[in-house]
Protein backbone atom coordinates (compact mmCIF):
# COMPACT_ATOMS: atom_id res chain seq x y z
CA UNK A 1 0.00 0.00 0.00
CA UNK A 2 1.30 3.26 -0.38
CA UNK A 3 0.27 6.77 0.93
CA UNK A 4 0.00 10.28 -1.19
CA UNK A 5 0.34 11.65 1.67
CA UNK A 6 -1.41 14.86 0.86
CA UNK A 7 0.49 15.39 -2.51
CA UNK A 8 -0.59 15.55 -6.25
CA UNK A 9 0.41 12.30 -7.78
CA UNK A 10 2.84 12.57 -10.53
CA UNK A 11 3.48 10.58 -14.03
CA UNK A 12 6.88 9.85 -12.09
CA UNK A 13 5.27 7.99 -9.52
CA UNK A 14 2.87 6.01 -11.57
CA UNK A 15 5.84 5.28 -13.95
CA UNK A 16 7.35 3.79 -10.40
CA UNK A 17 4.13 2.14 -9.54
CA UNK A 18 3.73 0.62 -12.87
CA UNK A 19 7.31 -1.45 -12.69
CA UNK A 20 5.63 -3.34 -10.08
CA UNK A 21 2.21 -3.74 -10.84
CA UNK A 22 -0.62 -3.05 -13.73
CA UNK A 23 -3.46 -2.51 -11.13
CA UNK A 24 -3.99 0.24 -8.70
CA UNK A 25 -6.57 0.70 -6.36
CA UNK A 26 -7.93 4.23 -4.89
CA UNK A 27 -8.81 4.07 -1.57
CA UNK A 28 -11.53 7.09 -0.49
CA UNK A 29 -12.86 8.03 2.69
CA UNK A 30 -16.46 8.99 2.41
CA UNK A 31 -15.92 12.90 1.62
CA UNK A 32 -17.77 13.12 -1.90
CA UNK A 33 -16.40 16.58 -2.84
CA UNK A 34 -12.90 15.46 -2.52
CA UNK A 35 -13.43 12.58 -4.49
CA UNK A 36 -15.32 14.85 -7.24
CA UNK A 37 -12.45 16.83 -7.43
CA UNK A 38 -9.50 14.17 -7.79
CA UNK A 39 -11.38 12.46 -10.34
CA UNK A 40 -10.09 14.10 -12.84
CA UNK A 41 -6.40 13.75 -12.16
CA UNK A 42 -6.40 10.13 -12.03
CA UNK A 43 -6.74 10.08 -16.05
CA UNK A 44 -2.94 10.40 -16.15
CA UNK A 45 -2.92 6.72 -14.71
CA UNK A 46 -5.40 5.65 -17.53
CA UNK A 47 -2.64 7.06 -20.28
CA UNK A 48 -0.12 4.72 -18.63
CA UNK A 49 -2.15 1.74 -19.53
CA UNK A 50 -2.87 0.77 -15.50
CA UNK A 51 -6.12 -0.81 -14.47
CA UNK A 52 -7.74 1.69 -11.59
CA UNK A 53 -10.04 0.44 -9.50
CA UNK A 54 -11.88 2.68 -6.77
CA UNK A 55 -13.02 1.99 -2.93
CA UNK A 56 -14.72 3.92 -0.52
CA UNK A 57 -15.14 3.76 3.29
CA UNK A 58 -18.23 4.70 4.72
CA UNK A 59 -18.90 8.11 6.14
CA UNK A 60 -16.51 8.97 9.14
CA UNK A 61 -13.72 6.53 7.92
CA UNK A 62 -10.40 6.92 6.04
CA UNK A 63 -8.25 3.77 5.57
CA UNK A 64 -6.29 3.91 8.28
CA UNK A 65 -9.28 4.31 10.99
CA UNK A 66 -10.95 1.65 9.29
CA UNK A 67 -8.57 -0.53 10.64
CA UNK A 68 -8.31 0.19 13.82
CA UNK A 69 -11.55 0.27 14.51
CA UNK A 70 -12.30 -3.35 12.17
CA UNK A 71 -9.28 -4.83 11.73
CA UNK A 72 -7.40 -6.11 8.98
CA UNK A 73 -9.40 -9.06 7.68
CA UNK A 74 -12.03 -6.66 7.84
CA UNK A 75 -10.46 -3.80 6.04
CA UNK A 76 -8.64 -6.37 3.05
CA UNK A 77 -12.38 -7.84 3.02
CA UNK A 78 -13.88 -4.37 2.69
CA UNK A 79 -11.67 -3.54 -0.62
CA UNK A 80 -12.07 -6.92 -1.82
CA UNK A 81 -16.45 -6.59 -2.02
CA UNK A 82 -16.55 -2.69 -2.72
CA UNK A 83 -13.76 -1.93 -5.53
CA UNK A 84 -15.26 -0.79 -8.92
CA UNK A 85 -13.48 -0.07 -11.80
CA UNK A 86 -12.69 3.56 -12.18
CA UNK A 87 -14.54 4.47 -15.47
CA UNK A 88 -17.74 3.01 -14.16
CA UNK A 89 -17.46 4.83 -11.09
CA UNK A 90 -16.89 7.71 -12.80
CA UNK A 91 -19.68 8.08 -14.67
CA UNK A 92 -21.92 6.55 -11.82
CA UNK A 93 -21.14 9.89 -9.39
CA UNK A 94 -21.35 12.09 -12.40
CA UNK A 95 -24.46 11.00 -13.30
CA UNK A 96 -26.12 11.33 -9.46
CA UNK A 97 -25.74 15.27 -10.05
CA UNK A 98 -26.91 15.51 -13.33
CA UNK A 99 -30.70 15.07 -12.88
CA UNK A 100 -32.68 15.56 -15.84
CA UNK A 101 -30.98 18.45 -16.84
CA UNK A 102 -29.77 17.80 -20.38
CA UNK A 103 -27.28 20.19 -20.87
CA UNK A 104 -25.37 18.62 -17.78
CA UNK A 105 -25.58 15.11 -18.84
CA UNK A 106 -23.87 16.26 -22.18
CA UNK A 107 -20.43 17.47 -20.08
CA UNK A 108 -21.14 14.20 -17.73
CA UNK A 109 -20.74 11.67 -21.44
CA UNK A 110 -18.09 14.23 -22.81
CA UNK A 111 -15.89 13.93 -19.85
CA UNK A 112 -16.32 10.21 -19.46
CA UNK A 113 -15.40 9.81 -22.83
CA UNK A 114 -12.45 12.20 -22.23
CA UNK A 115 -11.02 9.46 -19.78
CA UNK A 116 -11.76 6.99 -22.00
CA UNK A 117 -9.65 8.69 -24.73
CA UNK A 118 -6.82 8.70 -22.33
CA UNK A 119 -6.58 4.52 -22.21
CA UNK A 120 -4.12 3.14 -24.98
CA UNK A 121 -5.24 0.14 -24.99
CA UNK A 122 -7.93 0.17 -28.30
CA UNK A 123 -9.91 -3.04 -27.07
CA UNK A 124 -10.34 -1.87 -23.42
CA UNK A 125 -11.18 1.37 -24.93
CA UNK A 126 -13.83 -0.46 -26.37
CA UNK A 127 -15.02 -2.74 -23.41
CA UNK A 128 -15.50 1.08 -21.49
CA UNK A 129 -17.84 2.50 -24.09
CA UNK A 130 -19.88 -0.18 -24.17
CA UNK A 131 -20.01 -0.48 -20.74
CA UNK A 132 -20.94 3.45 -20.37
CA UNK A 133 -23.43 3.22 -23.15
CA UNK A 134 -25.67 1.29 -21.35
CA UNK A 135 -25.01 3.45 -17.85
CA UNK A 136 -25.49 7.23 -20.08
CA UNK A 137 -28.39 5.47 -22.18
CA UNK A 138 -26.80 6.84 -25.19
CA UNK A 139 -26.04 4.95 -27.87
CA UNK A 140 -22.75 2.94 -28.46
CA UNK A 141 -21.99 4.88 -31.61
CA UNK A 142 -22.61 8.02 -30.90
CA UNK A 143 -19.98 7.39 -27.95
CA UNK A 144 -17.78 5.96 -30.33
CA UNK A 145 -17.77 9.12 -32.73
CA UNK A 146 -17.07 11.17 -29.71
CA UNK A 147 -13.88 9.14 -28.99
CA UNK A 148 -12.51 9.18 -32.44
CA UNK A 149 -13.46 13.24 -32.42
CA UNK A 150 -11.33 13.45 -29.14
CA UNK A 151 -8.48 10.98 -30.65
CA UNK A 152 -7.95 12.80 -33.34
CA UNK A 153 -7.81 16.21 -32.26
CA UNK A 154 -5.00 15.43 -29.74
CA UNK A 155 -3.05 14.40 -32.26
CA UNK A 156 -3.73 17.34 -34.04
CA UNK A 157 -2.98 19.30 -30.99
CA UNK A 158 0.23 16.94 -30.86
CA UNK A 159 1.46 17.99 -34.48
CA UNK A 160 0.87 21.34 -33.72
CA UNK A 161 2.97 20.94 -30.49
CA UNK A 162 5.90 19.52 -32.52
CA UNK A 163 5.88 21.56 -35.42
CA UNK A 164 6.39 24.51 -33.00
CA UNK A 165 9.03 22.84 -31.22
CA UNK A 166 10.73 22.28 -34.17
CA UNK A 167 10.00 26.10 -35.10
CA UNK A 168 11.90 27.47 -31.46
CA UNK A 169 14.73 25.12 -32.47
CA UNK A 170 15.67 26.67 -36.25
CA UNK A 171 15.77 30.22 -34.16
CA UNK A 172 18.38 28.55 -31.86
CA UNK A 173 22.30 29.65 -33.07
CA UNK A 174 24.49 26.55 -33.55
CA UNK A 175 26.35 25.85 -31.10
CA UNK A 176 28.16 22.13 -31.54
CA UNK A 177 30.33 20.63 -28.91
CA UNK A 178 31.98 17.60 -29.66
CA UNK A 179 34.76 15.59 -27.28
CA UNK A 180 38.63 15.60 -29.12
CA UNK A 181 40.07 12.39 -27.81
CA UNK A 182 40.89 9.92 -30.78
CA UNK A 183 38.13 7.74 -31.95
CA UNK A 184 38.75 3.99 -31.55
CA UNK A 185 36.49 2.92 -34.35
CA UNK A 186 35.12 -0.92 -34.11
CA UNK A 187 34.66 -2.77 -37.49
CA UNK A 188 32.30 -1.58 -40.00
CA UNK A 189 31.32 1.69 -38.22
CA UNK A 190 32.58 4.69 -39.80
CA UNK A 191 34.52 7.34 -37.60
CA UNK A 192 31.62 9.93 -38.86
CA UNK A 193 29.35 7.87 -37.26
CA UNK A 194 31.43 7.06 -34.33
CA UNK A 195 31.99 10.13 -33.51
CA UNK A 196 28.31 11.61 -33.67
CA UNK A 197 27.15 9.26 -31.58
CA UNK A 198 29.42 8.77 -28.91
CA UNK A 199 28.82 12.52 -28.29
CA UNK A 200 25.06 11.66 -27.92
CA UNK A 201 26.59 9.11 -25.04
CA UNK A 202 28.95 11.68 -23.69
CA UNK A 203 25.77 14.33 -23.12
CA UNK A 204 23.63 11.62 -21.61
CA UNK A 205 26.07 10.76 -19.09
CA UNK A 206 27.35 14.35 -18.24
CA UNK A 207 24.00 16.16 -18.03
CA UNK A 208 21.21 13.50 -18.62
CA UNK A 209 19.93 13.63 -14.96
CA UNK A 210 19.81 17.64 -14.99
CA UNK A 211 16.11 19.39 -15.83
CA UNK A 212 15.56 21.75 -19.07
CA UNK A 213 14.77 25.14 -18.24
CA UNK A 214 14.73 26.29 -21.83
CA UNK A 215 12.58 28.65 -23.12
CA UNK A 216 9.46 26.94 -24.69
CA UNK A 217 10.90 23.68 -22.77
CA UNK A 218 10.68 23.02 -19.51
CA UNK A 219 9.95 20.43 -16.42
CA UNK A 220 11.87 17.66 -18.52
CA UNK A 221 15.04 16.18 -17.67
CA UNK A 222 17.87 16.56 -20.23
CA UNK A 223 18.45 12.70 -21.25
CA UNK A 224 14.53 11.40 -21.61
CA UNK A 225 14.66 14.45 -23.69
CA UNK A 226 17.81 13.56 -26.04
CA UNK A 227 16.35 10.14 -25.86
CA UNK A 228 12.73 11.10 -27.54
CA UNK A 229 14.31 13.56 -30.10
CA UNK A 230 16.34 10.80 -31.26
CA UNK A 231 13.71 8.38 -31.33
CA UNK A 232 13.41 7.90 -35.31
CA UNK A 233 17.37 7.72 -35.23
CA UNK A 234 19.31 4.27 -35.62
CA UNK A 235 22.56 3.97 -33.94
CA UNK A 236 25.25 2.03 -35.58
CA UNK A 237 28.08 2.24 -33.11
CA UNK A 238 27.43 -1.23 -30.93
CA UNK A 239 27.82 -0.38 -27.67
CA UNK A 240 26.57 3.75 -28.42
CA UNK A 241 22.92 1.36 -29.84
CA UNK A 242 23.90 -0.78 -26.03
CA UNK A 243 23.73 2.51 -23.97
CA UNK A 244 21.10 4.05 -25.33
CA UNK A 245 18.70 1.27 -26.16
CA UNK A 246 18.83 0.90 -22.08
CA UNK A 247 18.99 4.05 -21.18
CA UNK A 248 15.39 4.56 -23.13
CA UNK A 249 13.99 1.19 -21.56
CA UNK A 250 15.18 2.61 -17.61
CA UNK A 251 13.33 5.64 -18.66
CA UNK A 252 10.16 4.04 -20.03
CA UNK A 253 10.59 2.18 -16.66
CA UNK A 254 10.34 5.60 -14.24
CA UNK A 255 14.11 5.07 -14.25
CA UNK A 256 16.65 8.02 -14.91
CA UNK A 257 20.17 5.81 -14.96
CA UNK A 258 22.94 7.73 -14.05
CA UNK A 259 26.87 7.60 -14.75
CA UNK A 260 27.25 4.92 -11.82
CA UNK A 261 24.47 2.43 -13.66
CA UNK A 262 26.58 2.26 -16.45
CA UNK A 263 30.00 2.10 -14.96
CA UNK A 264 28.78 -0.44 -12.60
CA UNK A 265 27.30 -2.78 -15.60
CA UNK A 266 28.00 -6.06 -16.30
CA UNK A 267 28.95 -5.62 -19.75
CA UNK A 268 32.41 -4.45 -19.97
CA UNK A 269 32.21 -2.61 -23.14
CA UNK A 270 29.91 -0.17 -22.03
CA UNK A 271 31.42 0.15 -18.85
CA UNK A 272 35.04 1.25 -20.89
CA UNK A 273 32.92 3.43 -23.50
CA UNK A 274 30.91 4.93 -20.06
CA UNK A 275 34.69 5.88 -18.28
CA UNK A 276 36.21 7.13 -22.01
CA UNK A 277 33.14 9.56 -22.53
CA UNK A 278 32.82 10.43 -18.78
CA UNK A 279 36.81 11.57 -18.97
CA UNK A 280 36.93 12.88 -22.53
CA UNK A 281 37.93 16.64 -23.24
CA UNK A 282 34.91 18.77 -24.45
CA UNK A 283 36.21 21.27 -27.17
CA UNK A 284 34.25 23.85 -29.52
CA UNK A 285 34.61 23.13 -33.83
CA UNK A 286 37.92 24.91 -34.49
CA UNK A 287 35.51 27.30 -37.17
CA UNK A 288 32.91 28.21 -34.10
CA UNK A 289 34.94 31.54 -33.45
CA UNK A 290 35.38 32.07 -36.94
CA UNK A 291 32.06 31.87 -37.64
CA UNK A 292 30.69 33.27 -34.64
CA UNK A 293 33.06 35.67 -33.39
CA UNK A 294 31.80 34.35 -30.04
CA UNK A 295 33.77 33.27 -27.33
CA UNK A 296 32.20 30.64 -25.22
CA UNK A 297 34.83 28.52 -22.98
CA UNK A 298 32.29 26.35 -21.50
CA UNK A 299 29.39 23.86 -23.37
CA UNK A 300 27.08 24.50 -20.07
CA UNK A 301 27.10 28.79 -21.07
CA UNK A 302 24.43 27.52 -23.68
CA UNK A 303 23.31 24.46 -22.41
CA UNK A 304 19.72 24.49 -24.93
CA UNK A 305 22.47 24.87 -27.78
CA UNK A 306 24.64 22.19 -26.71
CA UNK A 307 22.48 19.58 -26.35
CA UNK A 308 20.34 20.64 -29.92
CA UNK A 309 23.41 21.58 -31.91
CA UNK A 310 24.63 17.03 -30.84
CA UNK A 311 20.97 15.83 -31.76
CA UNK A 312 20.89 17.61 -35.34
CA UNK A 313 24.14 17.08 -36.03
CA UNK A 314 23.61 13.35 -35.71
CA UNK A 315 20.28 13.44 -37.49
CA UNK A 316 21.94 15.74 -40.30
CA UNK A 317 24.60 12.55 -40.65
CA UNK A 318 21.58 9.85 -40.58
CA UNK A 319 19.98 11.54 -43.32
CA UNK A 320 22.94 11.96 -45.45
CA UNK A 321 23.80 8.15 -45.50
CA UNK A 322 20.06 7.95 -46.61
CA UNK A 323 20.34 10.49 -49.28
CA UNK A 324 23.72 8.84 -50.14
CA UNK A 325 21.97 5.13 -50.09
CA UNK A 326 19.39 6.49 -52.57
CA UNK A 327 21.90 8.16 -55.13
CA UNK A 328 23.00 4.25 -55.58
CA UNK A 329 19.61 2.66 -55.84
CA UNK A 330 18.55 5.42 -58.63
CA UNK A 331 22.14 4.67 -60.61
CA UNK A 332 20.65 0.91 -60.46
CA UNK A 333 17.14 1.37 -61.01
CA UNK A 334 15.86 -0.81 -64.10
CA UNK A 335 12.16 0.43 -64.42
CA UNK A 336 10.64 4.35 -64.89
CA UNK A 337 8.19 3.54 -61.96
CA UNK A 338 11.10 1.93 -59.34
CA UNK A 339 13.35 5.87 -60.78
CA UNK A 340 10.03 7.52 -60.05
CA UNK A 341 9.48 6.51 -56.62
CA UNK A 342 13.02 6.59 -55.31
CA UNK A 343 13.36 9.98 -56.82
CA UNK A 344 9.99 10.90 -54.92
CA UNK A 345 11.85 9.68 -51.81
CA UNK A 346 15.04 11.41 -52.52
CA UNK A 347 12.99 14.74 -52.50
CA UNK A 348 11.01 14.15 -49.43
CA UNK A 349 14.57 13.07 -48.00
CA UNK A 350 16.16 16.41 -49.14
CA UNK A 351 13.42 18.69 -47.64
CA UNK A 352 14.27 17.13 -44.38
CA UNK A 353 17.88 17.29 -44.83
CA UNK A 354 17.37 21.57 -45.54
CA UNK A 355 15.11 21.94 -42.58
CA UNK A 356 18.24 20.26 -40.71
CA UNK A 357 20.72 22.61 -42.31
CA UNK A 358 18.46 25.96 -41.48
CA UNK A 359 18.86 25.08 -37.65
CA UNK A 360 22.66 24.24 -37.94
CA UNK A 361 23.82 27.00 -40.43
CA UNK A 362 26.91 26.42 -42.43
CA UNK A 363 29.15 24.92 -39.34
CA UNK A 364 31.38 22.98 -40.30
CA UNK A 365 32.97 20.35 -38.13
CA UNK A 366 36.84 19.25 -38.70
Amino acid sequence: MVASSGTSLTTEQIKLIARFTKNITILYDGDAAGIKASLRGLDMILEEGLNVKVVLFPDGHDPDSFVQSKGSSAFKKHIEENKKDFILYKTQILLKEVGNDPIKKADVIREVVESIAKIPDSIKASVFIKECSGLLQIDERALLSELNKMRTAKAKKEEQQRQQQNNRFAEMPDEPHFFDEPVELEPHVAKDDAFQEKEIVRLLLHYGSRMIDWDGIANTYIGPFIIAELSDVSFDHPVCKQITEIYRREVENGVLPDEAYFIHHKDKAIVDLTINMLASKYSLSENWYEMHRITVNDEQVNMKATILGAIFHLKKHKVGKMLEDLRTQLQKADTEADQEILLNQYMRMKKVEKSISDFLGSVIIK
